[in-house]
Formats: C-alpha cells, sequence, structure tokens
C-alpha cells in the first residue's frame, strides 16, 4: 500500500512541473514571438518615415528647381524685352 501510494504521489509531482516547463516554455516562445512581431512592426516604420523622407527631399528638390526656372525665365523676358527696346531705339536712329 505505502509503495504504491510513493510512485503516484510521484507521478502527480512529475506531471504538475512538467506542465509547469510547458507553461513556461509556451509563455517564453509568445513572448520571443512578440518581441520579434514589434521589431518588424519598428523596422516597417523606419522604412516608411525613410520612404516619406526621402519624398519629401525629392519634393523640395523639384520646388526648388522649378523656381530656378521661374526666375530663369524671368530673367530671360527682361532680357529680351531690354533687346527689343535697343533694337527699337537704334531703328528710330
Amino acid at each position: 500500500m505505502k509503495g504504491d501510494s510513493v510512485p503516484g504521489y510521484n507521478r502527480g509531482i512529475l506531471q504538475v512541473l512538467f506542465e509547469e516547463q510547458n507553461k513556461q516554455q509556451k509563455q517564453k516562445k509568445q513572448k520571443q514571438q512578440k518581441q520579434k512581431q514589434q521589431k518588424q512592426q519598428k523596422k516597417k516604420q523606419q522604412k516608411k518615415k525613410q520612404k516619406q523622407k526621402k519624398q519629401k527631399q525629392k519634393q523640395q528638390k523639384q520646388k526648388k528647381q522649378k523656381q530656378k526656372q521661374k526666375k530663369q525665365q524671368k530673367k530671360q523676358q527682361k532680357k529680351q524685352k531690354k533687346q527689343k527696346k535697343q533694337q527699337k531705339k537704334q531703328k528710330k536712329q
């Protein structure tokens, strides 16, 4: 009787320990998975941020170029006007 109850008791303890170990491993795995997901999410967001930054820089560059072109055109028009005026003046003389 006594010999019978001890192995049964031990088996119960082992079962509990085994379940506890399983539980901890499961939790560890879930934690790792969660961290992995967060890391990926962070990476994704950083990539997105970088993309947006690049886009912004591109837009600013284009804006600057457009302004430069506008300035150039105005300069050109002024020059042409001046030349026309000069030509008229010369014709008059």
